[in-house]
Formats: C-alpha cells, structure tokens, sequence
C-alpha cells in the first residue's frame, strides 16, 4: 500500500515502515534479470537509486541525491513511476526533501532530522531506510567497483551526467566500511551483490535473504493439545 503524506520537507523522516525488511537496489554492474525477478517477486519494500527506477518501476521509493539527475532525462515522469520520491534536492516535484549533512560524516546517523553524506546516493538511501525504521536491509547492485568488462553501471553509463570512477568507487568503500558500525545494534544488512568489493557487511545470495524474511514472517501456529 503507499503512503499518501502530504508532500513536504521529511525532517524529521517519518517511520513508515517500523519493523519491515527492505531491499536497496543500486546500479552496480553485477545486477541482473534474475536479481531484478527475484525483487521483483518478493513483496518486499524496495528502495530504488537513481537509474534503477527504470528496472523495478512498481518500488516503493526512488532516492536520489543530485539536483542534477532529477533535470535530467534520465528521471521519470509521474507515469513512469508513481511510488514515493525522496531527494535533498531543491524543487524537485512531487518529492519528499531530506536533509543531507553537508560534512562528509562516514557514520550512519541517528538523529532523523539529517542523513548522512558517505559521498554517494547508495549510502544516503540506506541511512533513510534506517530513519524510516526498518530492521533488516537486503543490498543489491551495491558493487563499488567496476565490472570485469569494466562496466560501471548495470544501464548504460550517464550520457550528460558524472560517471564515477575507480578512485571515487575507493572513497565510498571507506564510507561504508566507517559507517557499518553505527548501524549494529540498530538494523541488520546483508550484502547480495555478487563479486561486492564491500566487505564490511555479511553476505549472501538474495534469494537465501529473500527467503530468510519470508520464514520470519510466518505466522507461529499455536500447538493443538490432542489430549482427551
């Protein structure tokens, strides 16, 4: 079901989904069909970034940080995606705005009023996922480096927009590896993108997490006392 809020400013960010499991798809190059099926077949909440709107166009949420890419054509117009938008961009139509702290603080903040920067809009969405409350995260597309045929992207690379490099891919490594601490004791995160260069979360295949959160879900089924 979506949330109708009022579009405005999310400071601080609402917990909407308290409790709930929720999968982070990213734009590394080791997404593919079958990761996208699996998504896409889950029920789970889904957190898109950037470009990825395009791949799981029914997610719950698009998070993307750069004014720019939102003028871009490369983002979706209201009919081509119709979940949540979220951004600290300026006059973004129809999204929510957060706020991004301008100092790059390599820590997944506690405080909603404010996500942390960690230099990437992967980081930003999995700090909004924790504001959002959520206790379990399932990362994928989450590389942070290039592909064995040097692809960037699972898309195609950003026509008229940065495209990231090798060096900048090292930087955002180190973000990661500084925050994943802040997150323990707070939410569970699971990396499920094949060949990751993140080393600071577990891992897994998606479908053994996908399948983890279904059995968690089950409902207990009371024990019948058979005796007469």
């Amino acid at each position: 079901m979506r949330h109708t809020i009022p579009l405005d400013d999310w400071i601080p960010v609402p917990r909407l989904w308290e409790g709930e499991t929720v999968i982070i798809v990213a734009s590394g190059p080791s997404f593919d069909e079958a990761q996208r099926e699996a998504v896409m077949a889950s029920g789970l909440r889904t957190i898109v970034v950037n470009n990825m709107w395009a791949a799981i166009p029914t997610a719950d949420l698009l998070y993307a940080a750069d004014g720019k890419w939102w003028r871009s054509v490369e983002a979706p117009t209201a009919e081509q995606f119709q979940g949540l938008r979220v951004t600290p961009a300026r006059d973004v139509p129809g999204s929510h705005r957060v706020g991004v702290e301008h100092v790059t603080n390599n820590v997944f903040s506690d405080d909603p009023r404010w996500i942390s920067n960690g230099r990437n809009s992967g980081f930003q969405a999995i700090g909004l996922a924790r504001h959002l409350g959520v206790r379990r995260i399932i990362l994928v597309g989450f590389d942070m480096k290039p592909g064995n045929d040097k692809r960037l992207h699972s898309h195609p690379d950003h026509a008229t927009l940065h495209n990231p490099t090798a060096q900048e891919m090292g930087t955002w490594r180190g973000a990661f590896a500084n925050g994943a601490a802040s997150l323990k004791g707070h939410v569970d995160v699971v990396n499920c993108s094949p060949g990751t260069a993140l080393t600071c979360f577990e891992r897994g295949l998606l479908i053994e997490a996908i399948a983890r959160t279904e059995k968690a879900l089950q409902p207990v089924v009371p024990l019948q006392d058979n005796r007469g």
